[in-house]
């Protein structure tokens, strides 16, 4: 379109606005695609400089923040399912496979959660595509954001099937892009572009800010596209890495992991899973950064609660750096997730301040201050004795 001027005479723009009003109501009921610029429906892009660098800046005191950041790496097996909360507001990244899609939608249910502000789906694999489906079937979306290629794959017509049908507002980010999430935001870090020959280098990287904690998480971006991160000036450096591809051999180099320095790093990979994920390489380069591990293979569903200054976890760093394919054969492995699974009959979350104890997928866990929340073993009768009372929400319902 031909860029206007100062010139034109004023009463042409009522009609122009009607004009635009027109458009938009004609095309209300189909699938929405925007580009960054003509995103009206999305609360903040912006390339300014963000609260949160304020904040690391020492420009702006920790203490503004009222709302945990929670960040619950769920338990999908061999694949990835990430959400965020701040302030009530959602974001998931990717939904796991097709085994698990169920269990993300009845997590979210679970959670209270009707509408998410952001759908992130890094790549069209599988193991990180297929629970998205069951979601946004299920759920209302503000904004969904997807890498700008296309896969012949029966999931990703499943996707475009209900993407048309909910009628979705969808961009494909790019790299430099901010989002606000509540009091929390995240930037686009990858890909550079969405023409790797590789496909799993075309995912969607985001590191996403509250305060002065950062996690980042890359889908399974790989060597090259880390080599283009590393190289992009971009802040890398984050609290909390999420292991690309599951731990692969061909993510997590040393490198860009020096450039991240994590102080935490955490792997969605499956229990026994046939890729041996995490790699042994990978584990080894992950060992010497010295950053805690922690890994749904082993431990579960993992959370993690930032109140803008510190990071607490609803369960210890794992010791073991054991490699896929040697954690399925190790017995000392095997026992370390029967005890996890023994502990979930009795995993509660206690709210010090309150005396209450609930369910973690309870929607007033998110809402517990960090130096409040307390993760608990112990069964319902040994809380009681303790002086804790039930949540009448989630528990006495």
């Amino acid at each position: 379109m031909k860029k206007r001027t100062t010139r034109e005479r004023t009463w042409l723009r009522p009609i122009v606005l009607l004009v635009l009003l027109t458009a938009v109501s004609l095309f209300s009921g189909c699938r929405k695609e925007a580009s960054y610029e003509d995103s009206s429906d999305i609360k903040k892009i912006s390339q300014q400089e963000s609260v949160s660098e304020a904040v690391e800046a020492g420009a702006v005191s920790g203490d503004a923040f009222t709302d945990d950041l929670t960040v619950r790496f769920l338990d999908v097996g061999q694949g990835n399912a990430v959400l965020a909360e701040c302030g009530g507001h959602y974001m998931l990244i990717d939904g796991g496979d097709s085994t698990k899609s169920s269990y993300v939608v009845s997590y979210l249910k679970n959670l209270g959660i009707s509408e998410l502000d952001y759908v992130v789906v890094s790549h069209y694999d599988d193991d990180h595509l297929n629970g998205l489906v069951g979601v946004l079937n299920k759920f209302q979306c503000r904004l969904v954001l997807s890498p700008d290629y296309q896969a012949d794959t029966k999931i990703y017509q499943s996707y475009l099937s209900v993407m048309k049908r909910k009628g979705f507002l969808e961009i494909h980010p790019s790299v430099g892009q901010t989002y606000e999430l509540g009091n929390a935001e995240f930037t686009i870090v990858c890909p550079k572009n969405y023409q790797y020959e590789e496909e799993n280098d075309n995912s969607i990287g985001i590191r996403l800010r509250y305060g002065s904690n950062s996690f980042l998480i890359c889908g399974d971006a790989s060597a090259e596209s880390e080599a283009d991160m590393t190289a992009s000036g971009l802040t890398l450096k984050s609290d909390v890495y999420m292991a690309s591809h599951h731990g692969s051999s061909s993510s997590g180099t040393d490198q860009f992991l020096k450039a991240v320095d994590p102080s935490a790093v955490v792997i969605s990979a499956g229990f026994g899973n046939p890729y041996g994920h995490p790699a042994k390489s990978a584990m080894k380069r992950i060992k010497k950064t010295k950053a805690s591990l922690y890994r749904t293979d082993l431990q579960g569903e993992i959370i993690a609660v930032s109140n803008g200054k510190e990071i607490t976890w609803n369960t210890k760093p794992s010791q073991n750096y054991s490699c896929g394919d040697d954690v399925a054969s190790m017995d000392e492995a095997k026992l370390e997730r029967e005890s996890k699974s023994r502990q979930e009959k009795y995993t509660y979350i206690i709210n010090t301040g309150t005396e209450k104890f609930h369910l973690s997928g309870c929607g007033s866990v998110s809402q517990i201050p960090a130096e409040s929340l307390r993760v608990s073993h112990d069964s319902r009768k040994e809380l009681m004795e303790q002086g804790y009372s039930p949540c009448k929400v989630c528990i006495d319902k």
